[in-house]
């Protein structure tokens, strides 16, 4: 089979789920795996044949994604912050909002050059210090996770993108753990945000796997994470430190006034989708 029927005919079939626009994202990110050739490369190369063995792995990834499995899973990779990072179900898809919540982070901090001490909550694949340790080499990162899978795809991510971060287990929400913390100049978290009611609007795709550890919070207590945030940033936050959060747009303003109340400072920051997706406090 040539190459460019290979994705025609993977586009042909994608489209029976997605929008043209997104089954010829999948398409092209499947067939650049598959092939090992970009896009362009394969407009050169239109006539190469693939291999029985290609043409397999072609098949078992149809497979997968008219199941609705999401690329980045069947592929088992996905780009964040311009870095290959390893994903698998056990941890979150990265997300562009979340690239906007470190460059936010990135930009407060050029030109500093004065060792600081960061912890990320809920690291899953580990994207965001990752990231943030590649371009700012002064920062002394400490991640955590309550999930044992999820800090094991974070090491090797951090392996493969050469940097060095102190990876912890640890179940956040139980506050006698928070003793072993030390204290840090800045406390970074996408935790878990989308309550158990909005399940019903959310995608398959993410419902069926994605870690719902990672995603979900009881209707109760929506804020749950952010409240804990709070409480150990009082403790456990340098004189002069900050936090930064990626939170559930709809509970922008109440997010807000819980840091208000605890006398932090905050400001919260509109994501390229004019939503309010990011807050920053300090003490």
């Amino acid at each position: 089979m040539f190459i460019q029927q290979a994705y025609r005919q993977l586009f042909s079939s994608l489209s029976a789920l997605y929008g043209p626009e997104e089954a010829h994202v999948i398409a092209d990110i499947a067939i650049e795996k598959i092939s090992g050739l970009k896009r362009v490369d394969r407009l050169i190369k239109h006539q190469l044949i693939l291999s029985a063995g290609q043409e397999k792995m072609l098949e078992n990834y149809v497979l997968q994604l008219l199941a609705k499995k999401p690329i980045q899973y069947v592929t088992g990779e996905a780009w964040f912050y311009s870095l290959l990072l390893k994903v698998n179900p056990f941890v979150l898809i990265p997300r562009p909002e979340t690239e906007e919540l470190v460059e936010w982070i990135l930009k407060d901090h050029a030109g500093i050059y004065t060792p600081k001490k960061l912890i990320d909550i809920g690291t899953g694949s580990g994207c965001i210090p990752i990231a943030l340790k590649k371009h700012q080499p002064n920062f002394d990162i400490t991640a955590i996770d309550i999930s044992i899978d999820a800090l094991q795809t974070a090491k090797e991510n951090a392996i493969q993108n050469e940097v060095e971060i102190t990876f912890l287990q640890a179940d956040f929400l139980q506050q006698q753990q928070w003793p072993a913390f030390g204290t840090y100049n800045l406390i970074v978290s996408n935790p878990p945000y989308i309550t158990n009611t909005e399940k019903s609007f959310m995608e398959d795709h993410v419902i069926q796997y994605e870690p719902h550890t990672a995603l979900f919070v009881a209707d109760h207590e929506p804020l749950v994470f952010y409240d804990n945030i709070a409480n150990f940033g009082l403790t456990h936050l340098e004189k002069g430190g900050l936090i930064y959060v990626e939170l559930n747009q709809s509970l922008g303003i109440e997010t807000k006034r819980l840091f208000d109340s605890k006398g932090y400072t905050t400001e919260l920051r509109k994501d390229i989708n004019a939503n309010f997706r990011m807050l920053k406090a300090a003490l």
